[in-house]
């Protein structure tokens, strides 16, 4: 899996979707992979590395923003 630098992007459009995309799909077929094979410690270590990067939380964010869902208030009335 190779690494994105992030370091030098300052805001949402300069993000390289497509490699996060890639990137992302990557770690979840190790996932699959890895639970196929009864492997729950690798498993575990996967889904906390795909948690924890901020590939994964920023590709999170893109999606629930993207979507209708997130044209409708909140609990807190703010969109």
């Amino acid at each position: 899996m190779k690494n994105i630098t992030i370091t030098k992007i300052t805001n949402w459009q300069e993000i390289p979707w497509k490699k996060i995309v890639v990137k992302i799909r990557d770690l979840q077929d190790q996932i699959v992979k890895a639970k196929l094979n009864n492997d729950m410690k690798k498993v575990y270590k996967l889904q906390t590395q795909l948690v924890n990067s901020f590939e994964g939380r920023a590709l999170a964010i893109r999606r629930v923003t993207i979507n209708s869902g997130g044209q409708t208030p909140g609990i807190d009335k703010i969109i």
